[in-house]
């Protein structure tokens, strides 16, 4: 319930009243894309692509950030978990050149 586009309480089914004025919620979301099924890539029990700290995959030489990884929904979450996919990624090749 709220007036002028204020949230003011939550009602309940049963008619309880909770005064609130934010409210969080999560939606359910889905891998737009089949990309990382086809890859062979294993995936968490929230439905994201498994991965380590270092944004590494089950899958040698595949990586993973943003809403794929399901991590946090936000884009500056995300940017941030690219620069550090591009990291391990440079770190990687590195390795192979060095190799």
């Amino acid at each position: 319930m709220g007036a002028e586009g204020m949230l003011e309480s939550i009602v309940f089914e049963g008619g309880k009243r909770l005064s609130r004025h934010a409210l969080f919620f999560n939606t359910q979301t889905r891998q737009a894309s089949d990309l990382a099924t086809r890859l062979a890539c294993d995936f968490d029990e929230q439905g994201g692509v498994a991965h380590s700290q270092c944004a590494t995959t089950s899958m040698p030489g595949v990586y993973v950030a943003g809403d794929a990884s399901r991590g946090v929904l936000q884009v500056i979450v995300g940017a941030a978990e690219g620069a550090e996919a591009a990291m391990a990624i440079n770190t990687a090749l590195l390795k192979e050149d060095l190799a």
